[in-house]
């Protein structure tokens, strides 16, 4: 009798022991995430970067769009919290990271209105939060505003071209900027993805022509950089067309 009972108790030690050892390994615990960086609007400053005004000159509810920039993580997720200071409303924005510079374009900015803003981040796997310091800015009035370009659209070839054989095309876009100022287009072409070479900087901003040799059988790319005379930027999405 005792034989046997020692028998079934070591079966049982055996039987923990496995299962112990089958179990499989916690996971790690999760990094709780930093606090980000506020980059733009400058801290206490008078922002005057926007664009895509809203509204018919001599309306009195025109509104502007600001890009936010902060640095953080890639993959974290970001709520900015924007608060109007003159009527105390908050507005909540979010976006997952997809790079460390973190760019959110934020509209109905209401000209010569003071905000303040906090960005908080999150993370999956954690409910712990960071907060980032508090900004302030004022948004500029609409005179004080100079509107960054926006992106170029092309007119020819048309987006996903597939051209008869030829060796001379046509590249032709759209510019337009709310304060009408552009100053010149850079023309980036050839067979990368996106292209590298700029191939001619237009400088007449009433020319949205240019003139580029092709081969057939081949997959060409185009992007147009437009420039105002203060020096703000857009880019176009990259254009691409086929001659056969």
């Amino acid at each position: 009798m005792k034989k046997i009972f020692l028998y079934i108790a070591s079966c049982l030690v055996i039987a923990a022991c496995s299962s112990d050892s089958d179990s499989p390994a916690p996971d790690p615990p999760v990094t709780p995430p930093t606090a980000a960086s506020l980059v733009f609007p400058e801290n206490n400053s008078l922002c005057t970067e926007a664009k895509d005004l809203t509204g018919n000159p001599g309306d009195t509810n025109r509104t502007y769009t600001i890009t936010f920039r902060w640095t953080g993580v890639v993959d974290n997720m970001y709520e900015v919290s924007l608060k109007n200071e003159v009527d105390g409303t908050t507005r909540n924005e979010s976006i997952t990271a997809t790079t460390t510079d973190i760019v959110l374009d934020i509209d109905n900015i209401i000209p010569g209105a003071n905000y303040s803003w906090v960005v908080v981040a999150s993370k999956n796997g954690t409910t712990e939060t960071a907060e980032s310091s508090e900004q302030t800015f004022t948004a500029a009035g609409i005179a004080e505003i100079s509107f960054v370009p926006y992106a170029a659209t092309p007119n020819n070839p048309g987006l996903n071209a597939s051209l008869a054989p030829t060796t001379l095309v046509t590249l032709d876009w759209t510019g337009k900027d709310d304060d009408n100022d552009i100053k010149e287009y850079d023309i980036y072409f050839g067979e990368d993805n996106p292209p590298a070479t700029k191939i001619e900087t237009t400088v007449d901003n009433t020319i949205t022509t240019k003139d580029v040799v092709v081969e057939s059988n081949k997959l060409y790319f185009w992007q147009i950089v437009t420039r105002d005379e203060v020096g703000n930027e857009s880019n176009s999405a990259v254009f691409k067309f086929a001659v056969q």
